[in-house]
């Protein structure tokens, strides 16, 4: 048994050896540091990947991406972690209640296309993950855009990897407490921010404009039942 685990999985998507990976030749991978016991972790938040702009800032350096990123998640500043905030507030993946990681765990430096290697990167990244989920064990996973909901649902769920879920509709038709069938654990969904003004459902742009009002009430009637979660640990 691994002295750290937590370590020990940094070092096996740091050194990730599956070299049938698409983006095996200029890929840099990025999961945070965890400082205390992983039991502290209640909220396990997971996007679709690194953004690709974070090598502007902060050249091929994994360290150096993850430092901008913990700094963007403390002050809630970027595009993810201003939808981040709008959930939890401001935080500090390395050391707080809620954790931040990504589906496919590695920023990729030549422009590659996650709608077209989403099934084969998340062959190799869902294991990751999955050691991630049974690591932390936590009350709930926020799935931030279609990619992660769909690896979420292929882990809790066994529903397949390639079928990509329609988030909309997932939203629409979730529960508003996050429950699922047969699981402890619960799931809350939402649209990436990128994604927020380009919901495609409804026919014409008043049903449209009306889908993402609903979205939008959905969210929020999450986010309510995700800060009762919080209030319920501070309590006992």
């Amino acid at each position: 048994m691994e002295a750290n685990p937590w370590e020990g999985l940094r070092k096996r998507v740091k050194n990730c050896g599956f070299l049938k990976c698409p983006r095996n030749r200029d890929k840099v991978p990025i999961l945070f540091n965890r400082g205390g016991p992983l039991t502290k972790i209640k909220f396990l938040a997971v996007s679709q990947e690194p953004a690709p702009s974070l090598a502007k800032h902060a050249g091929s350096y994994t360290r150096k991406m993850e430092e901008l990123l913990i700094k963007q998640c403390i002050e809630g500043k970027g595009v993810l972690p201003r939808k981040l905030a709008r959930i939890f507030g401001c935080f500090n993946p390395q050391q707080d209640e809620i954790y931040w990681t990504h589906a496919l765990k590695c920023v990729s430096l030549c422009g590659h296309d996650i709608n077209k290697e989403w099934e084969e990167c998340a062959e190799f990244c869902k294991e990751h993950f999955r050691e991630e989920l049974n690591l932390i064990k936590p009350k709930a996973v926020i799935a931030i855009g279609r990619y992660p909901l769909t690896l979420c649902k292929h882990l809790l769920q066994r529903e397949e990897l390639g079928r990509v879920e329609k988030i909309v509709k997932y939203i629409l038709e979730a529960r508003p407490d996050g429950r699922l069938p047969g699981r402890e654990m619960r799931l809350f969904a939402f649209i990436h921010p990128s994604n927020e003004n380009r919901v495609k459902a409804g026919k014409t742009e008043e049903e449209r404009e009306k889908i993402k009002e609903e979205i939008r009430k959905k969210e929020d009637r999450f986010i309510q039942e995700i800060k009762r979660l919080r209030w319920a640990d501070c309590l006992f």
